[in-house]
């Protein structure tokens, strides 16, 4: 368990280009976000206007 955490937080750390020990903090406790917000934290790319 503490392994495959290890992992992902080095991978969301090199995509979103937050630090391990922020992305640490941030994942300890339950964290919901709007589609806006996944964008401004590095989660997610862009947002779709329309469904295709």
């Amino acid at each position: 368990m503490v392994r495959i955490r290890a992992q992902l937080e080095a991978i969301l750390s090199k995509h979103t280009g937050r630090t391990v020990e922020e992305l640490r903090h941030d994942t300890d406790r339950d964290r919901v976000f709007d589609a806006a917000a996944a964008v401004g934290y590095g989660l997610a790319d862009h947002v779709l206007d329309e469904r295709v």
